[in-house]
């Protein structure tokens, strides 16, 4: 009996021993991981994939290496290059595949570089008068936007009427899933305008419905967003009315719904996105700059 506890005993100990041996083994591993989980990293205008692809791969990825984001939520990154300069140049170069805005980098290698202070200037240079009287008309960035005929209160007027303002120009429908999950983004940014008379024009406009319909559904949702009535009847209506009394496709003005346009003092595309923007605050400082440093 006492041989037998005794052999108890030991084998009791061997076992704690060989589990202290292998918790002091792990100790460092767990906790060479927990300094390598990524930490949140705040990126300006990206979406969700994005900040995942940054978090879970780029911060692992091997040298050189770099990260680039532009307004709107373009992004790109490169890495596993020769050089730093490479590895710069082949981020900004994906970046600016994906649109037209100024892209910048946000990191290079493992240290985040994004200059904040800048930002909100990057859809300058804004074109002077006489640069956007010359201007080509369409729906890139650095063309004249299409001269609209909208109506607002019963009153017929141009979209070239409000020209000397920044205009946040948005096509909508209340057909649009993605249109109405946007709205109340949009509506906390028109109030936040209001609120600071910011002199930025905010114009919904309707497509494939008649006006009375989409402000049906903007009245029952509490939304005071301000409509101008594109002159559309119904879903069969896929035109837009011209100033010259012409008609132009919607799809040539958006090819889908969402989609906005921001329209600088003289008329002339300085930012466009495709699609519902995820928050529409994001873009305060930047309409306050173009309000500051266009229309001239």
């Amino acid at each position: 009996m006492g041989i037998s506890s005794t052999i108890k005993r030991m084998n009791n100990a061997l076992w704690a021993s060989v589990v202290i041996t292998v918790l002091c083994t792990l100790l460092p591993v767990a906790t060479v991981m927990a300094q390598q989980e990524p930490a949140n990293v705040d990126i300006p205008h990206v979406n969700k994939l994005a900040r995942e692809s940054y978090t879970s791969g780029y911060q692992f990825a091997d040298e050189y290496k770099a990260f680039a984001i532009a307004p709107g939520g373009a992004w790109s990154w490169s890495a596993g290059k020769s050089s730093r300069e490479e590895a710069v140049a082949s981020a900004l170069h994906g970046c600016g595949s994906y649109t037209q805005q100024q892209c910048v980098l946000f990191a290079v290698s493992d240290k985040v570089v994004f200059d904040r202070d800048a930002w909100p200037t990057l859809w300058r240079p804004y074109l002077n008068a006489q640069q956007a009287a010359k201007a080509s008309v369409g729906i890139n960035r650095g063309n004249r936007f299409h001269n609209l005929q909208l109506k607002r209160d019963g009153q017929t007027l141009k979209l070239s009427d409000l020209r000397g303002k920044v205009a946040v120009l948005h096509f909508w429908g209340s057909w649009c899933p993605h249109c109405l999950r946007e709205l109340p983004s949009l509506q906390t940014l028109y109030d936040t305008l209001v609120q600071q008379k910011i002199e930025v024009q905010v114009v919904l406009v309707q497509v494939r419905e008649s006006y009375s319909k989409s402000q049906d559904w903007l009245q029952s949702r509490e939304l005071s967003l301000p409509g101008y009535d594109s002159g559309a009847v119904d879903e069969m209506d896929k035109s837009i009315r011209l100033a010259d009394g012409s008609r132009l496709d919607d799809r040539k003005l958006a090819r889908v719904f969402p989609s906005t346009f921001v329209l600088d003092g003289n008329g002339v595309v300085i930012f466009s996105h495709v699609g519902p923007v995820d928050d529409w605050m994001e873009y305060l400082s930047f309409l306050k700059d173009a309000v500051t440093h266009s229309g001239y």
